[in-house]
């Protein structure tokens, strides 16, 4: 008895409709090609003009190297293996993070509240934050300077402002963006030369304090032996307020000053950046755009 033939199951279609809207989206692009390269176009060279009415900024950067002697320490760290007991106990601290001290100071907001007095920039960048406190306008003087001056330190901290150590060779790179470009090399070395003299009047307060403690421990010592030791730290101590005081460079040593920068050397914005970034997001909405209005073109000629 023959039995029927069992119909075999077809093979699915090949998937067409991927390449359909594929041809499709090709034939659209194609179609508003010059529409689309037209509105880049115009995208970036507003983009580009914008860039250039913008205020220009330009970097300055100090190269400086951390001193070899440590700040607060001074000479008597020359004699921290022989005498590190007896200073210890006379409640001196001959070990001293120099270096990380020094870099501290350099981003301290102190240091940087008290260079933008010295420099009269505090209205300025208090302007261009943006931001005021009605309270403080209306609280007084004492408080308006205060919100005045906490403006102006985030400004100069997040936009003015930046310090990086290369931990390969030691280098500190001190770097100020402003619209001046000769201003900004000024500020440069002049906001090292203030760190250093920061540095030094810490150094020769310390060393002072301890002088005036060594010369009244010395007096009430009894051991010849201990008071020979003194001595010999006050003689150290005496060296290290000397030449701190002698020393403009005493914590950053001056590798390469800062010059202005060249009238072409703009920081930000940088015009052909933005033109460029302008183009492409022109490209990306044109292409948006016409691939819409391709669709919507092609389904009311289909409901037709």
């Amino acid at each position: 008895m023959n039995t029927p033939l069992q119909r075999l199951p077809s093979a699915p279609p090949p998937n067409v409709g991927s390449r359909d809207e594929l041809t499709e989206l090709i034939e659209i692009l194609l179609h508003a090609k010059w529409g689309i390269l037209l509105t880049a176009a115009v995208v970036a060279m507003l983009a580009g003009g914008v860039a250039l009415y913008l205020k220009p900024i330009y970097r300055a950067e100090a190269v400086v190297a951390l001193a070899s002697d440590s700040p607060g320490g001074g000479g008597l760290a020359a004699l921290a293996g022989q005498f590190e007991g007896l200073a210890g106990f006379a409640g001196i601290n001959v070990k001293s993070g120099g270096g990380s001290e020094a870099m501290g100071i350099l981003r301290s907001r102190a240091l940087a509240e008290r260079f933008m007095t010295t420099a009269g920039i505090v209205p300025v960048l208090a302007r261009e934050s943006g931001l005021r406190s009605a309270d403080s306008q209306q609280s007084g003087r004492d408080a308006s300077d205060e919100v005045e001056m906490s403006e102006a330190y985030r400004v100069f901290d997040e936009r003015v402002r930046s310090v990086s150590e290369d931990p390969d060779t030691g280098l500190v790179r001190m770097q100020i963006e402003w619209s001046d470009r000769r201003a900004a090399a000024e500020w440069a070395n002049a906001f090292i030369a203030m760190a250093n003299q920061v540095i030094r009047e810490r150094s020769i307060d310390q060393s002072q304090k301890r002088l005036d403690y060594l010369s009244e421990e010395v007096s009430k010592t009894g051991s010849l032996e201990l008071r020979e030791a003194m001595y010999r730290l006050i003689d150290s101590e005496v060296k290290s307020k000397m030449l701190a005081s002698i020393d403009p460079e005493i914590a950053f040593r001056i590798v390469d000053p800062a010059v202005p920068p060249a009238l072409a050397d703009v920081a930000r914005p940088k015009a052909p950046l933005v033109a460029g970034v302008g183009f492409m997001a022109g490209l990306f909405l044109a292409v948006i755009f016409a691939y819409i209005r391709g669709v919507y073109r092609h389904r009311r000629e289909l409901s037709a």
